[in-house]
């Protein structure tokens, strides 16, 4: 391997690290699990193994756009009167639906939700729910 080839490498390795800062990990989100659309219209359940108590509650979609709608926190959170989302609008790749943001710590045992592609083009959309304690 040439000292160019090696230097692109290490180039490439120390971008990838400073890249990873920006991820929802490193922000004090946890990753809790990951769906990817099957079919055209999927239901699908998150189960958080083991239950954990969050104060913020999202999701994330990657890979292409996706036709949300509904989404059920379970157990339901005592106070948050919206544990059910009706969304049907598109998140588009890269976008998010926060179910729930700040206030106290809320009991997660699992995620229910039903959503299609949105688009016929294009990688499968993948769903993918953060917690932050």
């Amino acid at each position: 391997m040439s000292r160019l080839s090696k230097a692109l490498l290490a180039l490439g390795g120390a971008v990838a690290a400073g890249c990873a800062s920006s991820t929802p990990g490193v922000e004090g989100w946890e990753l809790r699990g990951t769906r990817t659309v099957s079919s055209p219209v999927d239901f699908d359940v998150l189960v958080v193994d083991p239950p954990a108590s969050f104060r913020d509650l999202k999701l994330v979609v990657r890979g292409s756009p996706l036709r949300l709608y509904a989404i059920t926190v379970e157990p339901a959170p005592a106070g948050r009167p919206d544990t059910e989302l009706r969304v049907g609008s598109v998140i588009p790749a890269g976008g998010e639906v926060r179910l729930f943001k700040g206030g106290d710590a809320e009991r997660v045992e699992r995620v229910v939700f039903r959503y299609e592609a949105a688009s016929l083009f294009g990688a499968a959309p993948s769903v993918s729910l953060y917690g932050r304690r």
